[in-house]
């Protein structure tokens, strides 16, 4: 993530021409304030639906400590910075809170996380700049509600974009998530 790539297009939204030399200096408010949001953007955009290119293993390992639940004969932990759970290989299994049981002693899991991988699309970080310009406009501009209306329109133009490459890409590589 280039977090000046996604600051410089979020304040583009309100005219305002991001420099470098602007962005190291770091005592401008208005960059503070999308710094501080930036996470929130991030995990907003991540939330909403199931990105074929978050999707990944997750670490997992059995839990001895916990008692086994269910008539299954293992506890797995989830991971604590699990957004998604998308995918259990298992036959049969339940999920219990921060657990899944199951008999599979090799348990596979796929999900999202908060963890973001490489190679995340430019198309994404786009649209985390439109999210958080959603976010911080009251802040910035506290009577932009004519400018809201127009980046959430925005912002659900993009989205919807993406979520349709995204179902194709996942289409043609013949996974589902």
């Amino acid at each position: 993530m280039d977090e000046f790539y996604i600051l410089k297009n979020t304040l583009a939204f309100f005219n305002y021409d991001l420099t470098e030399a602007g962005y190291n200096q770091g005592t401008d408010k208005n960059i503070s304030i999308c710094k501080f949001k930036l996470q929130q953007a991030i995990r907003r955009v991540q939330e909403e639906y199931s990105w074929s290119f978050l999707i990944t293993p997750l670490i997992i390992e059995q839990d001895l400590t916990v008692n086994k639940k269910m008539g299954f004969s293992f506890a797995y932990k989830l991971p604590n910075n699990l957004i998604r759970l998308s995918t259990v290989f298992s036959e049969e299994y339940r999920r219990a809170g921060n657990y899944i049981f199951t008999n599979d002693s090799d348990l596979e899991l796929w999900g999202m996380t908060t963890d973001i991988p490489n190679n995340i699309p430019p198309d994404f970080w786009d649209l985390v700049s439109t999210a958080l310009a959603i976010i911080v406009l009251p802040t910035i501009m506290p009577n932009g509600n004519n400018l809201l209306s127009t980046i959430i329109q925005q912002y659900q133009w993009q989205s919807q974009a993406m979520i349709k490459t995204d179902l194709n890409n996942s289409f043609k590589k013949g996974t589902s998530y």
